[in-house]
């Protein structure tokens, strides 16, 4: 059986039982299955030993079982590591430690890692200077050990251990009540 299906805007992946990832859909920057361009109507098995998967636009992320984090498709804006340059095979981004989860928006990738803290990188529509950089992961300030992650293009928000809500990004994001937002 399957136990977890992510969609994207023209692709998506679904994680077996047996933790072997498939994918289907658009396949015109590799996010599917980086071996071809070819669009894949029908599921196709791109990575085994994957705990955790996320899509943006035009790439996707896996968590494998060991920890590390594998992105493929579209670099347009470093989404899979500041090292790769245009469609490539999969790449480990260089994270400062094991990831427990991902999060991926059009060409941002960020992970959440096994001390709490979150690393993101590629697009960052939050500053201007560094939109169109490859900007290779960051850590984010945050004031406590995050336990869930959630990304869009613009705004970044975790859920800390003590129960607070911690965002990063867009300001307009920081207008619910009780929890702390700052600019990246």
């Amino acid at each position: 059986g399957v136990s977890k299906v992510v969609l994207g805007q023209r692709h998506g992946c679904a994680i077996k039982d047996d933790r072997s990832l498939w994918c289907f859909g658009t396949n015109n920057a590799h996010q599917v299955d980086p071996s071809t361009e070819a669009w894949l109507d029908q599921p196709v098995r791109v990575a085994v030993g994957v705990k955790e998967v996320a899509v943006g636009s035009e790439h996707t992320c896996a968590l494998l079982d060991s920890g590390k984090v594998r992105c493929w498709g579209s670099n347009a804006k470093g989404q899979l590591g500041p090292a790769a340059a245009g469609d490539l095979a999969p790449q480990e981004p260089a994270l400062p430690g094991l990831a427990t989860s991902l999060a991926l928006a059009d060409s941002r990738s960020c992970a959440l890692l096994a001390d709490g803290s979150v690393s993101c990188w590629g697009s960052d529509r939050l500053n201007a200077d560094k939109y169109y950089q490859k900007n290779p992961p960051t850590s984010i300030k945050l004031d406590g050990r995050a336990t869930q992650l959630g990304t869009s293009e613009q705004t970044g928000c975790v859920l800390l251990g003590s129960g607070n809500l911690t965002c990063w990004g867009q300001t307009y994001a920081c207008a619910f009540r009780d929890y702390y937002c700052f600019d990246s």
